[in-house]
């Protein structure tokens, strides 16, 4: 492509063209030499003249058109949204330096989107982890970069129950804050949108409520009511509420949407078929069509198929939490590592661009387009490639990161960048151990390297990669330097003779390792200052570990060396006898004997049950909190599998009876529940969950509080040539489970 010695961007002749010619004036001006920046009297012939043209013509806002004469690009489109998109595209295939600008690929075309809906949640609230500290110049910043991936509609969320919440970081109050920005987001093109539970329990109340804040917004687009996440009305009075809603709603913006969503409370089974009946009985010509998203009363094929054609589907993607989600990390197994989750909790900085590739290519066929779940920037990357893809679903992701790349590590080479990113991502692949901890310290390399840390030290995209690069290197040297420890303790112990004291030394953690822990505290602070994001309750006051704390749960427990401690000093005051024996038990608890099994969730994965499971099961991760993996917590009960069933195929096992001891973290009990465990499909047992015998010893030597171990007898008879097949049951809750145990009847 031709080489340009700057840019000359020509004088508009209306608001918007000035407006869109002074948002390309500005990026360009943070990317090029002042003296590659000309002004319109500037003739040479070595320049490239940008035009933007607000034409008439294009009836469509997201449409946009770039024509190419000899050193004049000509951007059109109707108005605003179109001519920043059209800027986008500029600053997505341009290289900018020292020496001038060049395109990596041919710009002439019609732009149009695959989706009539491309937006994002950008809630000014106490629990974002990055949000309640901005102030509107750096929501407008962040709102047009997200344009330049083709972003069309912003949503905010007021009061969730009639009253301010407002903590010590925010410098508006909530609502005050949504009028500000409908005014700023209408001002650069954007549909306004607005997500509103039903927080009142009195209805009066949430129409007063919503009548209030309908009154007093500026623009306003869209209505989005969800069912539940959070909401527990049934589905018919969620339903005529929204009717409701929505009726006051068009009193102040007649054009305005309203979308209920299919999003179904935890306390209502039936509240999913209650819903469609409703809309198929009463057809309310108040909707705009059908929201889903977490906590989805049907999966999505389910949806479409059973929804009344006249209702299109808008998708609630959640691009922001990690686990305890819908679409956890590797969502199709549910599988990211322990030692991982644990470390990063449930909404770290997580760049997760081919996986949520792969959810876009299942989910998009059933969508008019999307407005994302996020609560800050930890999801960045995530937001950008999910846009892009609403925008064109056969885009490359390795095309969209070289875009992001360009567009915010100006200067940088792209591919570099973008493997550093997709790196990121590729981390969290394998567990932290072997052949990871070396790639994972490449990634760390390509974060560190010069050329990217000398022309990005001050760019909170590039310190939230570095931050993110030295966690992953710090859990893997963290793991392999505990584990060294753990194994020396172990050997102490077996060793010890029989009389002696139970005593460890003490661990001091590796002054290496010390010393990348308070790197990234450094990195940590520099994006508070940079962006507001709130990576500690303490130092950076952060709402709750799990909305973002990554200080706070990246030295929790991934070992089982503080607990091994921790049991050590308990049984100080124990009989040598019952200490060495409670000892015995405690190193031997994740071992099984000949023709015996011990399977955990948390060690295994559910690859290790050999068997598929029905249904959409729910993995309740205890590992990254606290108050739970607090030295008590052995790593083997991290994770809780919750779900209606359990199928498993054990092998190797012998014609003998044998017991199964499984750990459970018990519900509380449920008038007419059913808990059924076959074999082989033999039932061995039936009844109440509450009724099973509870392994005593097992329980009170083994478990902590909240942990329970039930024990079945498995006879001799069920075992069919060497193999277990096992089914547990338990409706209509379902269960928690977090290991098994096959062992001989003794």
């Amino acid at each position: 492509m031709r080489q340009y010695a700057g840019i000359r961007i020509a004088d508009g002749r209306d608001p918007c063209e000035k407006q869109a010619a002074e948002i390309l004036r500005q990026a360009l001006s943070e990317r090029l030499p002042a003296a590659c920046i000309a002004e319109a009297a500037d003739q040479r012939e070595d320049l490239l003249e940008i035009r933007l043209t607000a034409d008439g013509s294009f009836s469509d806002p997201d449409v946009f058109s770039i024509e190419e004469t000899e050193g004049t690009l000509t951007l059109r489109a109707g108005g605003i949204r179109g001519l920043i998109y059209a800027a986008g595209r500029i600053l997505r295939k341009g290289v900018f330096g020292p020496d001038g600008v060049h395109f990596v690929s041919a710009l002439p075309g019609t732009y149009r989107p695959d989706k009539h809906i491309r937006g994002h949640q950008l809630g000014y609230r106490a629990i974002s982890n990055t949000y309640d500290a901005w102030t509107p110049a750096q929501f407008k910043r962040y709102f047009t970069e997200l344009m330049f991936f083709g972003m069309n509609t912003v949503e905010f969320i007021p009061y969730q129950d009639g009253a301010s919440h407002r903590n010590a970081l925010m410098l508006y109050d909530e609502e005050e804050m949504a009028c500000t920005l409908s005014a700023v987001a209408h001002d650069l093109g954007l549909k306004v949108s607005v997500w509103m539970p039903n927080g009142e329990k009195d209805a009066d109340e949430a129409l007063k409520n919503r009548e209030r804040f309908f009154s007093k917004m500026p623009y306003l687009d869209a209505l989005f009511v969800p069912g539940g996440d959070p909401g527990d009305l049934p589905a018919a009075e969620m339903l005529s509420r929204t009717r409701a809603y929505a009726n006051i709603l068009r009193r102040y913006h007649p054009d305005a949407e309203c979308w209920p969503s299919a999003q179904q409370p935890h306390s209502q089974p039936t509240w999913g078929e209650e819903f469609l009946s409703y809309l198929e009985a009463e057809k309310p010509a108040e909707f705009t069509g059908v929201i889903t998203g977490p906590n989805a009363a049907f999966d999505i094929a389910t949806l479409r198929r059973r929804l009344p054609d006249r209702y299109p589907i808008r998708f609630y993607p959640d691009v922001t939490h990690c686990l305890r989600c819908t679409h956890p990390v590797h969502y199709w197994a549910d599988d990211w590592d322990y030692r991982f989750s644990a470390a990063f909790g449930r909404e770290s900085i997580c760049p997760r661009p081919y996986e949520y590739a792969r959810l876009h290519k299942e989910i998009s066929p059933f969508t008019i387009g999307s407005v994302t779940y996020s609560d800050g920037i930890n999801d960045d990357v995530n937001k950008a490639v999910w846009c892009a893809l609403e925008w064109d679903p056969g885009a490359d992701v390795d095309t969209i990161l070289e875009d992001y790349a360009r567009l915010f590590f100006p200067g940088v080479p792209e591919k570099g960048a973008a493997e550093a990113i997709r790196l990121l991502e590729q981390n969290w692949g394998p567990p932290p151990v072997g052949d990871a901890v070396k790639e994972i310290g490449q990634t760390l390399s390509c974060w560190t390297a010069s050329a990217f840390a000398e022309r990005s030290a001050d760019n909170w995209r590039y310190v939230q990669g570095l931050f993110r690069a030295r966690c992953d290197c710090y859990i893997a040297r963290k793991y392999a330097e505990e584990s060294e420890v753990l194994n020396h303790y172990i050997n102490i112990l077996r060793s010890l003779p029989p009389e002696h004291p139970l005593m460890l030394p003490d661990y001091t953690p590796s002054r290496a390792l010390l010393r990348l822990r308070k790197e990234i505290d450094a990195d940590a602070d520099r994006l508070f200052d940079l962006i507001g994001m709130q990576l500690s309750t303490s130092r950076h006051f952060a709402s709750g570990w799990e909305r973002g704390a990554t200080l706070d749960t990246l030295d929790l427990p991934i070992t089982d060396l503080s607990y091994l401690t921790g049991q050590v000093k308990a049984l100080q005051s124990a009989s040598p006898a019952e200490a060495r024996r409670r000892l015995q038990a405690i190193l031997d608890r994740c071992k099984a004997g000949p023709d015996e099994v011990y399977y955990s969730v948390a060690l295994n994965e559910l690859t290790g049950l050999h068997a598929a499971q029905e249904g959409e099961f729910y993995m309740d991760f205890q590992g990254d909190r606290p108050n739970v993996n607090n030295g008590t917590l052995p790593v083997c009960l991290q994770k809780l599998y919750d779900h209606l069933s359990l199928h498993a195929v054990f092998t190797g096992l012998s014609a003998c009876d044998y017991t199964l001891t499984a750990t459970y973290k018990l519900p509380k009990p449920y008038a007419g529940s059913r808990h059924t465990v076959t074999v082989n499909g033999q039932c061995i047992y039936s009844g109440s969950l509450f009724e099973v015998p509870v392994d005593r010893a097992y329980t009170d030597e083994l478990l902590p509080a909240g942990f329970t171990a039930l024990r079945y007898l498995v006879p001799a008879a069920a075992i069919a040539d060497g193999s277990l097949q096992l089914t547990v049951e338990e409706t209509p809750c379902g269960f928690e489970i977090a290991e098994l145990r096959i062992t001989k009847a003794r």
